[in-house]
């Protein structure tokens, strides 16, 4: 074995001297100098080291002065981060460039591979090749990258590939080539003229995968989406969404993020050929904070109040009352605020005209400052309220407020607020006062007891609450100011809990009664019962309310959440409401079956009579390389004819960001 170095010499002007920056090193069997050419032929095991980069291969040449190598045979090139292995070489180890014939390159960050009979490297981190394949699948039966070679490279098969001509690869950034072939276990699936992929995990531009589906109602779903990267803080997708039984659905999505804002747009549009009515929405999110300055925007509009029920897939969208927008605008002092409110509801039930809209508010809020003995706080609001048809009206509203605290092991709490309200109604009788006076008084008084045992201690908290608020004059309401009036109310209410190491118990009951005379007679209001139970693989939550004058459960509400395993969680809950008529269960489980195969089920049954309502199964498959995503949803018609049943399918392709044209 002979081993040779060749520096490379670089000159300091400045002083004359010859400075060695670089060294090549060469171990080979044999070693031949050519000096009048400039070159070394080494023969036999060679292994050429430069600068973290490492070729092996049988017969090379070595020119010294441009760092040329001509390697031939079974090449392996190596360095952090590419691994080549070809049949021969053109290789110029200072620019990391030329030329490769019969290659099998694969790029370790993001496993991704490229095959090409022959590619030329353009610079460090660019390959441009005639033909190619691309994929991020792993071989078949190839442990090792350097057993891996172009001949059985083109004789293998993969769960995917793309294979095209005049291939432009910039390594962890992007894929660009024509006439290209979408490849499943070798089989041609799809084609496209040219495509631009990204080949990493950042926001770049292309063609993302469709959701391809089928709903019984709505028949066969595909949904293409094309993501455009606009720069680093914004970007935007356009989607199409054909329903083959109702239409093309038309979507766009805009976001941005900057150091002190971020918003999101969102706009969908579809012309029902069913219910002959064109489905439009359009929603808008912003958060901006700049000092003492802070926005909120929260925009959300559908022309037609069906949309939800019809088109959306979360089953809290579906049954939303009340569809709300809001913008705020605030500035901060050193103790208070100002800030501009405007809001807007949609009912999504029935066309109601007569919802008061709050277009604008002006509001200033004092906070908490100490006056002597006394914390002293004001809010005061200019609001007007508009509705399309119905009593409209300006309105002033002032409430300074007065509270003092004293106590240690018995704490009493009471404050005093004063308001002061008048009104500007329009088109209105002259029977409506246009103003009200009135007052809030509160006071409170707890206590907390603990007793600390081996392993937990025991916390009792007992509290007796206040509040009285005279009868007013009646108004139209407009907000919750206007719908607090004639309370005059104890509660009381006493906590215990119990907090081990590993778990804690806690049980609130809470019993308000009425000191004024009641129409109905009945003094006691709902008593409420608040429980949880908290432990490592265990979860539940209660909440109910007891009425003692009719002896019934007015409200119950339970949650059960249940840790079977790290990757496994079951979920059970319960909703009933008397007055609201609803009587409903839901259990989900979510799970990581094994290290491929991943489960999530919902399901909600109306105990009132609806039955079965919403259920979900998403099932999860996943490979070395690709991913499927299946989705099978139940969701119940409104007029209860029938039920609509659909399927969702998306295939997630492992290193690719996305897919399209550039």
């Amino acid at each position: 074995m002979v081993k040779l170095i060749i520096f490379s010499i670089s000159f300091m002007w400045l002083y004359l001297f010859p400075t060695y920056t670089e060294a090549l090193t060469i171990n080979a069997d044999k070693i031949i100098h050519f000096s009048k050419e400039g070159k070394y032929e080494v023969v036999g095991n060679v292994v050429i080291e430069y600068e973290g980069a490492i070729i092996k291969t049988q017969k090379a040449l070595v020119y010294e002065g441009s760092f040329d190598v001509v390697a031939e045979g079974k090449v392996i090139y190596e360095d952090s981060d590419t691994f080549i292995n070809a049949m021969s070489a053109n290789l110029n180890l200072k620019t990391k460039t030329g030329e490769i014939q019969g290659a099998v390159i694969f790029f370790k960050q993001g496993n991704y591979w490229i095959y090409s009979q022959r590619l030329q490297r353009l610079s460090e981190d660019r390959y441009f090749a005639n033909s190619a394949r691309f994929t991020t699948c792993n071989p078949t039966n190839i442990k090792n990258a350097k057993d891996y070679t172009y001949d059985k490279a083109v004789k293998d098969t993969y769960d995917w590939c793309f294979q095209g001509r005049d291939v432009d690869i910039v390594l962890g950034k992007n894929i660009d080539a024509k006439e290209v072939t979408y490849r499943v276990r070798d089989f041609p699936l799809l084609y496209s003229p040219k495509i631009w992929a990204a080949i990493n995990n950042e926001r770049s531009s292309g063609f993302l995968m469709p959701l391809v589906g089928n709903s019984s109602e709505k028949g066969l779903r595909f949904a293409p989406y094309f993501f455009w990267a606009i720069d680093e803080d914004k970007d935007m997708t356009f989607g199409l969404d054909y329903y083959s039984k109702r239409g093309l659905g038309k979507s766009l999505q805009y976001r941005y993020i900057h150091p002190d804002s971020k918003g999101v747009f969102n706009m969908y549009h579809l012309r029902d050929k069913v219910l002959q009515d064109t489905q439009f929405q359009v929603s808008a999110q912003q958060e901006y904070n700049k000092g003492a300055f802070r926005e909120f925007i929260d925009i959300n509009y559908v022309k037609s109040i069906d949309m939800y029920k019809d088109y959306a897939y979360i089953n809290q969208e579906r049954n939303q009352r009340l569809l709300q927008s809001s913008i705020e605008a605030g500035y901060s002092f050193t103790n208070s605020r100002l800030y501009l409110l405007g809001q807007y509801w949609i009912d999504l039930k029935q066309k109601d005209k007569e919802i008061p809209q709050v277009l604008p508010s002006v509001g200033y809020y004092l906070n908490p400052t100490k006056i002597g003995p006394f914390l002293f706080e004001m809010e005061s609001t200019i609001s007007n309220f508009y509705r399309q048809s119905g009593l409209k009206s300006q309105r002033f509203d002032l409430m300074p407020k007065f509270s003092h605290s004293f106590g240690n092991e018995v704490q009493i709490s009471q404050s005093l607020a004063l308001r002061e309200t008048v009104y500007n109604f329009q088109n209105n009788d002259e029977s409506l006062k246009n103003h009200r006076e009135s007052l809030r008084y509160t006071v409170e008084a707890k206590s907390r007891f603990i007793k600390r045992y081996e392993g937990y201690e025991h916390i009792i908290e007992p509290s007796i609450n206040y509040q009285y608020i005279p009868k007013n004059n009646t108004v139209p309401v407009f907000d919750y100011t206007e719908s607090i009036n004639n309370i005059s109310e104890a509660n009381l209410s006493f906590l215990n809990l119990f907090r081990f190491t590993d778990k804690l118990i806690a049980v609130r009951l809470t019993q308000p009664y009425s000191i004024k005379n009641v129409d109905d007679g009945y003094r006691l209001g709902l008593m409420t019962f608040e429980g949880a139970y908290l432990t490592k693989p265990f979860v539940v939550r209660v909440e109910s309310a007891y009425d003692f004058n009719e002896r019934q459960i007015e409200t119950f509400y339970t949650d059960v959440v249940l840790s079977l395993s790290e990757k496994t969680n079951l979920v059970f809950g319960e909703r009933f409401s008397r007055d609201n008529s609803i009587f409903q269960y839901r259990t989900s489980i979510d799970t990581v079956l094994t290290n491929r195969w991943g489960l999530s089920a919902n399901l909600w049954f109306d105990a009132k009579g609806g039955g079965l309502r919403d259920s979900n199964l998403r099932i999860k498959y996943m490979e070395q390389c690709w991913a499927i995503n299946l989705s099978i949803t139940r969701r119940p018609r409104f007029n209860d004819q029938s039920h609509d049943y659909s399927i969702l399918a998306l295939v997630e392709l492992k290193g690719i960001g996305s897919i399209g044209k550039k």
